[in-house]
């Protein structure tokens, strides 16, 4: 992908201290942030001993990432909860939109903020960390086969992915089965994710450029009947924000 990476602007640096916590944080344009928290007595901890005496957090584009280390800062700041309401506080200029009322990460949001961040559009998120697939409707199964018949169930093929060129080939994996690529040209990529998941084409229209563009499509039998199918459609030229 030819992102551009730009530099983040700035905006300002807040600090904690009292006897426990001494915590800086630095805001940066497009919701990004970068924090240092220093544990003043961690040797006094009588449980983790081990506990690490700084924790550090970059809340970047990679959002589920990001959240993660968020919620790592709160287990470090549990001690004092002046010093983590105060954590929680300030990061809301991150978090915001991203967190359940009882304070537990929304998946699904999360997600769709990393997406946005890499101009990228999925559709379906495997947010619940479970099996979220979900199988085409048989009359969009049946479209997809008249649209791409060389993509039937195999039982000897793992997953079919759809690429860019002319010609199909047959990976050989460790377990004995198969990845098949098929090459396709953009333009079918597209009339196949018009056809077979419309409401999906119109969020793709809307979010991104079509004329500049990459698909990636993944087709996995789940059963002899059940497929799932699985697009990311991302833009080629964007910009990628990152902090100094």
């Amino acid at each position: 992908m030819p992102e551009r990476e730009e530099i983040s602007k700035l905006l300002g640096t807040k600090k904690f201290s009292n006897r426990e916590y001494s915590i800086e944080i630095k805001f940066y344009e497009h919701r990004l942030a970068y924090a240092k928290i220093y544990d003043k007595l961690r040797w006094r901890r009588r449980q983790k001993k081990n506990r690490p005496w700084m924790t550090f957090l970059y809340f970047d584009e990679c959002t589920i990432e990001s959240i993660y280390d968020y919620f790592d800062c709160l287990d470090t700041l549990k001690y004092d909860k002046v010093a983590r309401r105060w954590f929680m506080r300030q990061l809301r200029y991150c978090t915001d939109g991203l967190l359940r009322p009882n304070g537990y990460m929304d998946f699904e949001k999360v997600y769709e903020r990393m997406y946005q961040n890499e101009h990228r559009t999925a559709n379906r998120y495997d947010y619940s960390f479970k099996d979220s697939k979900k199988a085409l409707p048989l009359e969009r199964l049946k479209t997809l086969l008249e649209l791409l018949p060389e993509a039937a169930y195999d039982e000897n093929v793992c997953v079919t992915f759809l690429s860019e060129g002319d010609e199909t080939k047959m990976i050989a994996q460790r377990d004995g089965k198969y990845v098949k690529d098929i090459g396709k040209p953009e333009s079918f990529r597209l009339e196949l994710i018009q056809k077979v998941l419309p409401d999906f084409f119109e969020k793709v229209k809307r979010e991104r450029t079509l004329d500049n563009c990459t698909i990636k499509t993944a087709i996995t039998w789940l059963t002899p009947t059940d497929c799932d199918l699985t697009v990311e459609v991302q833009d080629n030229d964007y910009v990628y924000y990152k902090m100094d």
